[in-house]
């Protein structure tokens, strides 16, 4: 579901891996999959905190560490796009 790219594959994404780590909280595959729908769909607290939580299974992990690299990249500029968006509306 995750090669497909629409927000729907990603969301049909989260529901399996979810399903999966509710069988199984330790599945790195399911968590390093949602963590990467998340970031899809631009929920970053959310794929970090799996993301973060995989590191943990498997601190040497090269593909999650990317993969957390990317989530912090993409949320800053996000940020920074939303501050000059936004930055001067509410003073």
């Amino acid at each position: 579901y995750l090669m497909l790219d629409t927000t729907d594959g990603a969301h049909q994404c989260i529901v399996h891996a979810t399903a999966s780590l509710d069988l199984n909280v330790a599945d790195t595959k399911a968590l390093y999959r949602r963590a990467s729908a998340w970031l899809k769909m631009h929920e970053y607290s959310r794929a970090k905190k799996d993301v973060t939580a995989l590191l943990k299974l498997e601190p040497t992990n090269k593909k999650a560490k990317k993969l957390f690299k990317r989530v912090k990249k993409t949320w800053a500029s996000e940020r920074q796009r939303e501050q000059k968006l936004f930055g001067g509306i509410f003073e």
